[in-house]
């Protein structure tokens, strides 16, 4: 059977981390904790815990951090989780059947909670949160292929896995339930805040420009709401990489945000036929239900329901209900 190894990055989080490394510790073969300079008892927390718990000092890159925790691993996989998240027990017990799979890396749905609601906002509650923002990112990968983050924010091995054409599987079903509000929703806005500030300012220093320009339309999308701003940056982004249909989703999303339903829809379609996706067919529908075309929207809503969007039932009864406003019009 082949074995997995957590590994996780923190600072400050006493708090937090019990909750995450618990959450996977059944059902991973070890715990490696790399502490970037807590003044708090992160480290205490997490030996308790059973975790190798290694200190290492804060250069401001984030990708460093990440490869310097994977390079004391020793199982067949990585799994990586931060302390402000967690896997729900029954979706956790998951891991090992992954780990026998016969693919490179695992893309997971990651639900951020938050109580702020925007265009693209799914509600369920969790932990005093209202829904989550979905997004798609790849926490597990093999060990011994050379697998590197890259990137001194937003850190990712999308490029690594890409540069060797890795076999990348999404896993809808096992989603990684993210809370970066945890210390309050200014808290973390500042912190974004300040990250976008490190990218603008080094924005020679990255070797992937149109993630840093995406990643930075993501701040003024989410935390400064100037959504004009979002869009350029987002374009700026697909200047350099036109086949990237999530920068494309964010640049609909920022266009529904501006009024041009229209443009928000044509982009949405453009995502679409580069990668059919659940979250992207949902918003495609909100789109429709927007214009009010509600037989349009039910169709897109059933579609991503059929994909496996992480709230399929209630989108096919939102449909239903969009078919029967229908037909009391008529």
């Amino acid at each position: 059977m082949a074995t997995i190894s957590l590994c996780m990055i923190a600072k400050d989080e006493e708090q937090s981390i019990g909750r995450a490394i618990n959450s996977v510790k059944p059902f991973v073969d070890e715990v490696i904790v790399v502490d970037t300079g807590s003044a708090d008892n992160t480290a205490g927390v997490a030996r308790q815990l059973g975790a190798s718990v290694y200190h290492y000092k804060w250069v401001d890159d984030f990708s460093k951090a990440r490869n310097f925790s994977i390079s004391k691993a020793s199982s067949d996989w990585i799994l990586v989780l931060d302390a402000d998240e967690e896997l729900l027990e029954g979706d956790a017990s998951r891991l090992a059947k992954l780990a026998d799979g016969n693919c490179d890396a695992y893309m997971l749905i990651q639900k951020n909670f938050s109580n702020t609601q925007a265009f693209g906002f799914v509600p369920e509650k969790k932990r005093g949160f209202a829904g989550f923002y979905p997004s798609f990112i790849i926490r597990m990968f093999k060990t011994g292929k050379g697998i590197q983050f890259e990137g001194m924010v937003h850190e990712t091995v999308d490029d690594s896995l890409s540069k060797w054409k890795a076999n990348v599987v999404l896993v809808p079903e096992l989603p990684v339930y993210h809370y970066p509000e945890l210390k309050g929703a200014e808290y973390f806005r500042q912190k974004q805040l300040k990250y976008a500030e490190l990218m603008e300012k080094n924005l020679g220093s990255f070797k992937n420009k149109a993630k840093a320009y995406a990643d930075i339309g993501l701040v003024h999308y989410r935390f400064k709401a100037d959504y004009a701003k979002a869009a350029e940056y987002f374009r700026k982004s697909l200047e350099l990489k036109p086949d990237a249909p999530l920068v494309l989703n964010d640049l609909a999303a920022a266009y529904v945000q501006l009024g041009d339903i229209k443009k928000a829809g044509e982009t949405f379609a453009q995502s679409m036929q580069l990668k059919p996706s659940a979250s992207t067919l949902f918003n495609i529908g909100l789109v429709h239900q927007k214009m009010g075309d509600n037989e349009a929207a039910a169709i897109s809503f059933e579609e991503s329901a059929r994909l496996g969007h992480p709230r399929a039932k209630e989108l096919l009864e939102r449909a239903a209900a969009l078919r029967a406003a229908n037909g009391k019009k008529g």
